[in-house]
């Protein structure tokens, strides 16, 4: 194939128009100079192995139509990259048969138009992809032809007629425009789409895909998606706003000042380092490699955002963050417990520890199999507690780092289902499941605990998580289902490392004394003496603290193809530990229950001394419990800590029988708690003064009463207790507005 290139010419403009397009150029499209070396070698390589007979490339199979996984379009990728090579300073810009390849392989492109079944290849990817090209380009470099193919291929980016209310999709489709407005001038096209790019950075309202009142980030719907498509939405936000700085097209001090608050309030909480916690990359689990899960916001743009902040605590924030996302060990640790209510998720963070717990309702979607990925994901929303402990500040991940073909989706980390139940055939859209209102959580910033009315297929439960310092309370009664179904509630679903390492040892601690290391297999235990006390495995110990039909173990190397979760095809394997308690088979007579605990970082002989000093000498066994009614159970359930001061009180919304109590009681602290309606709290104690957090899933006005027995100084908000002598009524006025419903609010009563 030959043909003569004619280039269009332009003037160069200087102006803000033109600063942008530059700054673009360096931010979005041309690669750093730690990329160049790489970027250079592989379009030397995509140039060598390109067919100029037919300007294609001979190992690609343009006949592939995959909705995820299209060979064509990674005819236009290495067309992107020749041209990065081309154009960027300190490249090939003298390579003359480089130049005639980009031309050459790009007529094809715009001549076969190769189409996906899947709209957004046609409508986002590939324009993005062609007007990326034309960017860096310049329109004076490319013909008369090309250009007219690009700004008509970036003209199905039709936004104006396809209302995204907000979001990634959305922001691609400007970006398109932005592109193609920025290369060819076109300055009403620049402002109208930064105009309305900006107006994507605000606090939506609950129906609104986008930013949401807890700083967390909604899209598909009311799904939790703060990677993935929140992840590319905030790094094209962060990338134009570098590019847009001191100029006209900047974002506003306001809009700027609400990015950096979902930075640091929301993203930096979901992330180790930069990974991503992995309940929250939605369907993208099956294409199983590190940089699908990976953060993409590069840490100093992180700390330029910060120089813009007057909130001087965002800008510390910001600091700190990048830090992390370096790996950086000197960087202050992020440590406390954020509730976001939104999204009926609880991230508990500790310095050598993080946990996540990833929940669904009436108001959040769980996940989603669009394009037939994440197959198996149904139980994804379903209480999944997943822990992270290796180097859980600063990088981390590697306990589920290509984990999910390996995986049994019947039991991951945290969830109670019906096991031998067939999980629900999705292809498209979203995971049909049940929904219940009575799910969310409390936090006082520093602790928190989170409770979910459990309904699945024809399984129910009460269950509770309960996050303190150095240990995590896992609670559920009311366990029951009408069918023959086998119950099981899944302790732990990870990678380990080799079984000759020490943190890929598996210990068991039996009731008489008797300690072993178990070899690869799979294990079951009876409750019968000696039962098991606590397992340990990779720093962590598990301990079932109730009577049990069967504790099952299974620590061995799997291997697994992700074509089972979805559209890709290769192997993975490693070395998994997974173990559930099998509660038995249904249907239920008198429902099940569990209580167990979780204790991250400890070594072996640690735990030991701890078994001691919170379970052996009654300090916790008594405080970690379920209470119930005779009768039907009531859904009362609580822990304490002596040693913190600190209990967690979670009623769930049930009618009370007659001669039912809402009491909770922990005699170690001396500590009695009645509640007057269902809702969650946290109370904690000095010398001088308690406090009391409530929040409450279902009712967002009105005033939350509970009743402490501790004397306090009479306020508005601390009466005297009809339940106890020397009590407290405490009232605490809920948030007030929907929009903030589940929020946590606090009342501190002084003591007398």
């Amino acid at each position: 194939m030959s043909f003569v290139v004619t280039f269009a010419t332009t003037a160069p403009v200087s102006d803000d128009l033109s600063i942008v397009r530059e700054n673009v150029r360096k931010i979005m499209l041309w690669p750093s100079p730690e990329q160049l070396p790489d970027i250079l070698a592989q379009a030397k390589a995509n140039l060598s192995t390109l067919d100029f007979d037919t300007c294609q490339w001979p190992d690609l199979n343009y006949t592939t139509r995959g909705p995820e996984n299209w060979d064509p379009v990674l005819h236009m990728f290495r067309i992107a990259t020749m041209t990065a090579a081309y154009t960027v300073p300190g490249g090939f810009s003298n390579d003359t048969k480089l130049s005639l390849g980009i031309h050459c392989a790009l007529k094809v492109w715009i001549e076969q138009d190769w189409q996906n079944p899947n709209w957004w290849w046609n409508y986002i990817q590939d324009p993005l992809i062609a007007t990326g090209i034309m960017m860096m380009l310049g329109v004076e470099r490319m013909t008369t032809y090309e250009i007219d193919a690009i700004v008509k291929m970036s003209y199905r980016a039709n936004w104006w007629i396809k209302d995204w209310e907000g979001g990634a999709n959305l922001v691609w489709e400007l970006q398109i425009q932005l592109y193609r407005g920025l290369a060819t001038s076109n300055y009403s096209a620049v402002s109208q789409a930064f105009e309305l790019m900006w107006n994507t950075v605000q606090i939506q309202n609950l129906t609104t895909m986008g930013i949401q009142t807890d700083w967390s980030y909604h899209f598909h719907g009311s799904q939790l998606l703060p990677a993935a498509y929140g992840d590319a939405w905030a790094t094209n936000i962060l990338h134009f706003h570098m590019a847009t700085r001191g100029t006209q097209y900047a974002l506003s001090k306001d809009r700027l000042e609400v990015f950096g608050r979902f930075l640091t309030r929301g993203d930096a909480w979901f992330t180790m380092g930069s990974v991503w916690v992995w309940s929250l990359i939605g369907r993208i689990i099956d294409r199983g490699v590190h940089a699908w899960y990976s953060h993409l916001f590069p840490s100093d743009q992180l700390r330029e955002l910060a120089m813009d902040m007057t909130d001087n605590t965002s800008a510390i924030a910001l600091c700190e963050y990048a830090g992390r996302l370096e790996h950086n060990h000197r960087t202050v640790p992020l440590v406390g417990n954020r509730h976001f209510y939104t999204s009926d998720f609880q991230v508990h963070r500790r310095v050598n520890w993080t946990v996540a717990l990833k929940m669904h309702s009436a108001r959040v979607i769980a996940t989603e199999c669009d394009n037939y990925e994440n197959l198996k994901g149904e139980h994804i929303g379903d209480g999944t507690l997943n822990l992270y402990t290796r180097d859980a500040q600063y990088g981390g991940g590697e306990e589920y780092e290509n984990i999910f073909a390996l995986l049994d989706w019947q039991a991951i980390n945290g969830i109670t289902v019906e096991a031998d139940t067939p999980l629900v055939h999705c292809d498209r859209g979203k995971v049909p499941m049940l929904n219940t209102t009575f799910v969310g959580g409390v936090s006082d910033d520093m602790y928190g605990a989170a409770l979910m009315d459990t309904a699945t297929r024809n399984l129910t439960a009460k269950r509770s998580w309960h996050f303190y310092d150095t240990y995590i309370v896992a609670l559920a009664n009311g366990i029951q289902d009408n069918t023959t179904a086998l119950l099981q509630t899944a302790l732990v679903s990870r990678l380990l490392p080799a079984a000759d390492t020490l943190a890929g040892t598996l210990t068991v601690q039996w009731s008489n004394g008797t300690r072993m290391v178990l070899p690869d297999g799979i294990y079951t235990f009876s409750y019968d003496q000696p039962r098991i006390l606590w397992f340990h495995a990779d720093g962590t110990a598990w301990t079932v603290l109730e009577e049990y039909q069967t504790l099952m173990i299974d620590c061995r190397n799997k291997t697994g193809n992700v074509d089972q979760i979805g559209p890709w095809d290769f192997q993975m394997t490693s070395r998994i530990l997974t173990a559930v308690i099998i509660h038995g088979r249904g249907p239920t007579i008198e429902p099940f229950s569990y209580k167990y605990m979780i204790t991250p970082n400890i070594t072996v002989e640690e735990m030991t001394r701890y078994w001691e000093r919170y379970l052996v000498l009654g300090n916790h066994a008594q405080a970690l419990t379920v209470t119930q009614s005779q009768g039907e159970p009531l859904y009362l359930h609580g822990t304490c800590d002596p040693f913190l001061q600190r209990a967690s009180v979670l009623l769930f919304d049930k009618n009370f029988l007659n001669g039912s109590t809402t009491y909770y009681n922990c005699s170690s602290m001396s500590l009695s708690i009645y509640l007057e309606q269902p809702g969650a709290i946290l109370f904690s104690e000095n010398a001088d003064s308690f406090t009391i957090t409530a929040a409450h899933p279902t009712v967002a006005t009105g005033t939350f009463a509970v009743n402490v027995n501790r004397a306090s100084s009479a306020t508005s908000q601390c009466t005297n207790s009809w339940n106890f002598e020397n009590g407290t009524r405490v009232l605490i006025s809920l948030p007030g507005d929907p929009q903030l419903l589940g929020k946590s609010v606090s009342v501190t009563c002084t003591k007398r």
